[in-house]
């Protein structure tokens, strides 16, 4: 069985092999988020510390991974032209992640997480490959099915894996085995997965169009005047405002639930994990509004409610309970219902980007998806870190090595209130005609 490119109606089966990467991908975000936190947690309490090594991920999602994705454009191999650059990163990062729970000094952890986390993106194309399999009839119920990979990769991360971290587990003949040891492995299994999904089930066809040449005729220089296009760049934006839908605290938010809170690392495993239950209950549903209604409506009352729900969180929390600590039922209840509404609001306005631009332009604009993602969170991981680090002893009054990590929140609604203001501009873009969606051609 081989899952074809560029058909213009895909067996579902089909849909439903070639998302599998998608757990994967999350398996890893999820674990670079919270995993890693805990990892240097265990060498160094700084915020900005933990949040610089920690923003890697999103520092090699833009110097890496856009490029990569920007290549996979213009270069045409017997291998296709988004799967090598998938195969490469599964197989090399896999190795790189089994070394990290063995580390004992910052400096080797250090090493191994940023060799781990430029590798991780190589991958970035897929996202491409994906979009050229399904067609855009399917692309929404295909986002559902997304979501149901996602979530369940969070499920099992933070209920299984971060849940167990700190436990170690005795094998035969004197062995032990850590909890954070069993996670990192179990990511490499996943990456492994993936890896032969990717080579075995998968098959590129060459589009019309193109004129291929090799990776290091590739013209580079060129990434910006693709991606300042005026019709690429409003999309970028658009990809920002949609950032906003799922933004949070990152890292912080493992160190607020633990450290700020008290409570376990196992309760808010169940804490994240739980969060997602509704998720998918509402994906399939995500899915069939995308594919029926205007994605455009869709994201302009969505954002409102993601920014306003975050707001109430932030005030609830921080200003309406004791001490600042919310009860376990309410953190819980409260997590459900927000990871839900951002769930479906994401899934069912998520297809709205690609649905004005051409697929031989897939790649660039994945280029642009990952520098606006990645700088997006790599400044804001950072500037929640340091802000969080300079704020919580001058105004919280707390005691020095003690963290107020709501803080982080200040940052997200700048960033919300940012968003709808440029959703406002983008529609009128729309409405004037100066942005019309593409309309590609499918073999039958």
């Amino acid at each position: 069985m081989k899952i074809i490119t560029q058909q213009k109606q895909v067996p579902w089966m089909h849909v439903t092999i070639v998302l599998f990467p998608w757990f994967s991908t999350v398996m890893r975000e999820a674990i670079s988020n919270a995993g890693i936190t805990f990892t240097l947690s265990k060498f160094t309490d700084s915020p900005a510390l933990i949040g610089l090594i920690g923003s890697t991920n999103q520092a090699f999602g833009f110097l890496v991974g856009a490029v990569c994705c920007y290549a996979s454009d213009h270069i045409w191999t017997p291998w296709g032209r988004r799967r090598p650059f998938i195969l490469v990163s599964c197989f090399v990062s896999a190795g790189l992640c089994f070394f990290v729970p063995v580390a004992t000094e910052l400096w080797l952890a250090f090493s191994l997480i940023i060799a781990y986390q430029f590798f991780v993106d190589f991958a970035t194309p897929y996202e491409s490959l994906t979009m050229e399999v399904i067609p855009p009839p399917q692309r929404g119920r295909a986002g559902a099915i997304t979501s149901i990979y996602k979530s369940a990769a969070f499920g099992i991360v933070f209920a299984g894996l971060i849940g167990g971290f700190d436990k170690v587990y005795e094998l035969a003949e004197g062995i032990e085995i850590t909890g954070e040891a069993i996670m990192y492995w179990a990511n490499v299994l996943v990456i492994l997965i993936t890896g032969g999904v990717i080579l075995f089930f998968t098959k590129e066809t060459k589009p019309e169009g193109i004129k291929p040449c090799k990776l290091t005729k590739v013209p580079y220089m060129s990434i910006f005047r693709d991606l300042f296009d005026r019709k690429m760049l409003p999309l970028l934006g658009l990809a920002f405002v949609m950032q906003n839908l799922w933004i949070g605290l990152a890292q912080f938010e493992s160190l607020l639930v633990t450290e700020q809170w008290g409570y376990t690392k196992s309760q808010y495993g169940n804490i994240m994990a739980i969060s997602m239950v509704i998720s998918v209950a509402v994906a399939p549903l995500g899915g069939i509004v995308s594919d029926r209604f205007d994605r455009l409506k869709i994201l302009k009352f969505g954002l409102s409610a993601v920014v306003g729900l975050k707001f109430a969180y932030y005030v609830y929390a921080e200003y309406l309970t004791e001490n600042g600590i919310p009860p376990f039922f309410m953190v819980m209840g409260l997590g459900l219902f927000k990871g839900a509404v951002s769930s479906f609001i994401t899934i069912a306005s998520f297809p709205l980007i690609f649905d004005y631009v051409s697929r031989n332009k897939f790649g660039t604009l994945s280029c642009g998806l990952g520098i606006v993602f990645s700088f997006i969170a790599f400044v804001g991981t950072n500037a929640m870190g340091s802000w969080i680090e300079f704020i919580s002893p001058r105004f919280y009054g707390l005691e020095e090595g003690t963290f107020n990590y709501m803080a982080g929140y200040h940052w997200i609604f700048l960033l919300g209130v940012l968003g709808i203001l440029y959703l406002l501009k983008f529609e009128k873009l729309v409405k004037s005609g100066k942005l019309e969606k593409t309309h590609d051609k499918y073999i039958e």
